[in-house]
């Protein structure tokens, strides 16, 4: 009989109308007639129980099985295995070596164009105290958008055939490709450097003045969030208020009182400065007409604006130390004289800000110098020095801005 007849024989025929049902194969041999129930074997008699021998077939042409062959590793003679015994120790208690993973650096020349890598580069400047660059990367940043728009805009305008607009939004894009900053810039600002921060002046102040002064610092110099450039120079402001603030402490640590006293007296003098000048201009009111070119009275109007000048740093130095409740009526009554002078004459004068710190700070205002006038050894503003001579006295203020 041939190999085919007997798979004939072992198979049945199946039909395709026969209904297919899921069966247990077990429960099914059990209790169909003909077929010997066999025992079954608790779980771990099965376990012991040894593998069943395949049957093999006496056909020499019916296809044998391959035989298994078990298969040993051997080390090589010359293998070192030096396993030391683990007592105690998991396997994640060991110390295993960890190659370093090699970051991307980045590149400036992608940067160039990339809106968004420069956004979050921004920020990184931002944590390592390096406010100018930040400052810089962001408005690159917002650059690149503001390109990408004109560039659509221009689009529009050529499809139409609006070509007169199409130039000029063509110049507008030339002109803020030149505000972009350049590749050397920014291969300058992905450089690891870190400059001083908010965090370590809090730290620097806690550690010279106490908790309490630390405490204070924190919450009067506070970041915003950052959402576009100009939160940034927001930032830039505060940040050198703190750095100002500082100094001043430093300057104040053993004089506060002598500062507080002398910073009355010159309060006081601006206070009836400015009162005359609101009678005097009263007076003159009913030839304002005649007396608007008149060189004397724009003379008058400039010293008088540099009086009210004295006020403002002033102002601005005891209210970043703390000190302005002492000094709260003439922060009330100044200004409403001054703005009285203004009703009657418009004069302006810029507005007071704190640019950037210098080594010197004036002996009257306590406000940083640039240019500075020396006087018994000490230094001031020109219109400091002339007013402390001509209003309050011609001997030399005992308070010292030098260390």
């Amino acid at each position: 009989m041939s190999i085919i007849d007997k798979m004939e024989d072992e198979f049945t025929e199946f039909k395709s109308s026969t209904t297919v049902f899921d069966v247990d194969l077990l429960e099914f041999r059990e209790n169909s007639p003909g077929i010997k129930p066999q025992k079954r074997f608790p779980f771990s008699e099965q376990l012991d129980a040894p593998a069943p021998v395949p049957a093999q077939s006496n056909d020499e042409n019916f296809p044998q099985p391959p035989s298994i062959k078990k298969k040993q590793f051997i080390f090589p003679s010359d293998f070192n295995l030096d396993i030391a015994p683990i007592s105690g120790e998991s396997i994640l208690d060991l110390h295993l070596p960890i190659q370093p993973v090699e970051v991307e650096k980045l590149n400036p020349w992608t940067l160039l164009d990339d809106s968004e890598g420069l956004k979050k580069l921004s920020v990184s400047l931002l944590s390592q105290g390096r406010l100018d660059e930040a400052l810089k990367c962001r408005k690159h940043s917002e650059t690149l958008k503001e390109i990408e728009r004109i560039k659509e805009i221009k689009s529009m305008a050529a499809e139409r055939e609006d070509y007169d607009t199409a130039i000029q939004y063509r110049n507008i894009l030339i002109q803020l490709e030149k505000e972009l900053s350049s590749p050397d810039e920014i291969e300058n600002w992905i450089k690891d450097k870190k400059e001083l921060t908010l965090k370590e002046l809090e730290e620097k102040v806690t550690v010279s003045y106490g908790s309490e002064a630390g405490r204070e610092f924190a919450e009067k110099f506070v970041y915003p969030e950052v959402k576009t450039s100009l939160d940034i120079e927001n930032i830039k402001e505060i940040f050198l208020k703190a750095q100002f603030y500082c100094e001043i402490k430093k300057i104040l640590s053993n004089q506060s009182a002598a500062f507080l006293s002398q910073s009355q007296l010159v309060l006081q003098k601006i206070s009836e400065e400015l009162k005359r000048a609101v009678i005097i201009l009263n007076k003159l009111k009913p030839s304002i007409t005649t007396l608007d070119k008149d060189e004397d009275l724009k003379t008058y109007l400039k010293g008088l604006s540099e009086v009210y000048q004295i006020y403002e740093r002033l102002h601005f130095a005891v209210e970043i130390v703390g000190t302005l409740k002492s000094l709260e009526f003439y922060s009330k009554d100044i200004p409403l004289s001054w703005s009285e002078c203004g009703n009657l004459f418009n004069y302006d004068i810029p507005k007071l800000r704190l640019s950037k710190l210098s080594d010197k700070f004036c002996t009257v205002c306590l406000f940083p110098i640039s240019q500075s006038v020396m006087l018994s050894g000490s230094n001031y503003h020109s219109a400091c020095a002339n007013f402390w001579v001509n209003r309050i006295s011609t001997d030399p203020p005992r308070f010292r801005t030098f260390l």
